[in-house]
């Protein structure tokens, strides 16, 4: 994990103080101007034509209370983990962007699965999935570095079992303790520690967080995003079958949702590139 930068500590309070609700704007305002690139990120959005207004032009302080606490999120987030997550993953054979498809098809899934299960913090699952895989980039770094690999996966089940027994850690155990040295909420690292295999109803650790963002993982790999040589290999937790994910039709309905969440995202940054060339 030392081999990977530290989450830029204006960047994670902005993040817990998000995440958390009900936050204080000035002080959000206060973080962000303090990093040149991300409140530049911010005002562009904010004045772009999705969010602006023709012939004027929003101040920092406008922009927050337009763009609102769930995009603002992205736009924090995507300017720090973008540069992390483009050229990562060759040791799980995933090709240059796909990982990053991955974490925002997640976040969008998760964000639209906690709006229709009635899930009151859409902004919280949006960021959990954002971050569910950050310790794929721990050992693509170490493998990467020795020049390695992670063996396909062998059968439907057993990836993380698979990873434990070459490392004596997986990615998910990973990711939750990078996130818990970047400064991230306890919750957040808790959703990252169990997106594969979420405590059942009835166990103490049992977080309907945990089931969203668990359930937005498998509808994110039936879609194509973000699989290497994992694939398919994690199983749908029976009690998110029943209650999140009951039937094809609502599954099939994200997954067309994704790619076209997705292809607006690149669309849009595609164009923020032009302008700022």
């Amino acid at each position: 994990m030392g081999r990977l930068p530290p989450l830029p500590g204006a960047v994670a309070r902005v993040v817990g103080l998000l995440s958390g609700g009900m936050c204080d704007l000035d002080e959000v305002r206060g973080l962000i101007s303090q990093d040149e690139a991300l409140a530049s990120a911010v005002l562009r959005v904010a004045n772009s034509a999705a969010f602006g207004a023709p012939g004027r032009t929003f101040s920092l302080k406008d922009s927050l209370v337009r763009l609102g606490t769930s995009r603002l999120t992205q736009i924090v987030l995507e300017q720090e983990m973008t540069p992390m997550l483009e050229n990562a993953g060759s040791a799980y054979g995933l090709r240059r962007h796909a990982m990053w498809r991955g974490a925002i098809g997640g976040a969008l899934a998760a964000e639209r699965i906690a709006r229709d299960t009635g899930f009151a913090d859409h902004d919280l699952a949006f960021l959990c999935a954002l971050l569910r895989d950050i310790g794929k980039l721990a050992l693509d770094s170490f493998l990467c570095s020795t020049a390695g690999s992670i063996p396909p996966a062998q059968g439907t089940t057993g990836f993380l079992q698979q990873e434990q027994s070459a490392f004596g850690t997986d990615h998910a155990q990973l990711g939750s303790m990078l996130a818990s040295r970047w400064g991230l909420p306890d919750q957040i690292c808790k959703a990252i520690r169990y997106h594969h295999a979420p405590p059942s109803p009835g166990d103490e650790e049992h977080d309907t967080l945990f089931d969203i963002v668990h359930a937005a993982d498998v509808v994110c790999l039936w879609a194509g995003l973000g699989t290497g040589c994992d694939g398919l290999a994690y199983e749908l937790a029976p009690h998110v079958r029943e209650t999140i994910l009951p039937g094809h039709d609502r599954a099939e309905r994200y997954i067309g949702e994704l790619w076209t969440g997705i292809s607006a995202i690149e669309c849009a940054r595609t164009e923020a590139k032009g302008q700022s060339a």
